[in-house]
């Protein structure tokens, strides 16, 4: 599809208003919370919450995250018009792909709009498309491109070089694809629920001529490789979109799939100031969200554990150079890296 002036234009806007939000508007409010924070009693979510009842940045600030997002996905000019009908080019012909039209999506996943993608990652052939255009302005000049993905590919080179890697959850594919690059000589397989995703991840991994890279349409509660298949399991952004018994599975599956020894590392979100909490639970909802509260609210230290891992560990994650500083400027996810060892046999 030709991207049109009006449509480009339109991407401008909405990468504009996001940055404006998440750095003047983010400014705004903390000024606003410390101003009338002062002396009060706060050491929890719903104690910020009483603090910025009556506070009209907060008001703006919610409602400037909502809509931008929605006008992202289905204004007039939204990603969804453009793309949910348009397939992938080259989908027809890649060889590193396998789907599974059989696959029943879960009741967690159809029952809600992710994002506000209407449908979900699911509906349309172009759901992947809509999705890879949307990322590229959740978080405007701190990770552009697959540029966390790439630093969370290095990042994990500390723990030692995989022969063998499975990306859970991987849409559509830029944690694979940097997986593949970094690691050449691990055969690297990613699964998803989303057919679309995974078409344009497939012709992504085969565009850059990624010999090591496959992917397979697959739940990953109960994905189909046998126990012990890989030496590294991860996945990125995945835990927070499952609910509380789909959360746990997942949790066992990795380790039914690492082999002893083997190294699993999911990186998603934790927060446990009173402030950023109350923040991250507002964008939860604002953001169509839900499981971002199951998972910050959950032990996942003490659920690896119950799933058979030893050396847990959970350790932040900086999407980029002193991002983790309490006096970082502006919004941010707060990344954060559950790492877990299935014991050696």
């Amino acid at each position: 599809m030709t991207r049109r002036r009006d449509d480009l234009a339109f991407e401008g806007f909405v990468v504009e208003a996001r940055r404006f939000w998440m750095s003047d508007m983010w400014a705004a409010l903390r000024e606003d919370y410390e101003r009338r924070s002062d002396g009060a009693s706060v050491s929890t979510a719903t104690d910020v919450e009483r603090v910025l009842a009556s506070s009209p940045t907060y008001a703006c600030y919610a409602w400037l995250e909502r809509h931008i997002q929605r006008t992202k996905y289905s204004g007039r000019y939204g990603l969804v018009r453009r793309f949910r009908d348009e397939r992938p080019a080259g989908a027809d012909t890649v060889d590193n792909l396998t789907l599974d039209p059989t696959l029943t999506i879960p009741d967690y996943y159809s029952a809600v709009d992710i994002h506000q993608h209407p449908g979900n990652l699911t509906d349309g052939p172009g759901a992947g498309l809509v999705y890879k255009a949307s990322a590229t302005s959740t978080q405007p000049g701190a990770t552009g491109g697959y540029g966390l993905h790439e630093r969370f590919a290095a990042w994990l080179g500390q723990f030692g070089v995989p022969r063998s890697v499975l990306d859970m959850g991987c849409g559509f594919g830029k944690s694979s694809i940097t997986l593949a690059q970094r690691f050449p000589e691990a055969q690297v397989k990613g699964i998803d629920l989303s057919a679309p995703c995974l078409e344009l991840a497939a012709v992504e991994g085969a565009t850059a001529g990624l010999g090591n890279l496959a992917y397979r349409q697959a739940d990953v509660r109960h994905a189909p490789f046998p126990e012990a298949a890989f030496d590294l399991v991860t996945s990125t952004m995945v835990l927070h979109e499952l609910d509380e018994s789909a959360l746990r599975e997942t949790l066992r599956e990795s380790y039914r799939l690492v082999e002893p020894g083997g190294l699993v590392v999911h990186l998603d979100f934790r927060v446990k100031d009173p402030f950023l909490e109350f923040i991250h639970y507002g964008h939860s909802r604002r953001n169509n969200e839900p499981y971002m509260v199951t998972l910050n609210e959950m032990d996942i230290e003490r659920e690896l554990q119950l799933s058979g891992f030893t050396d847990v560990q959970t350790l932040p994650f900086e999407e980029v150079d002193g991002a983790t500083r309490a006096d970082w400027p502006t919004w941010r996810f707060p990344w954060t890296a559950f790492v877990a060892r299935r014991p050696a046999a």
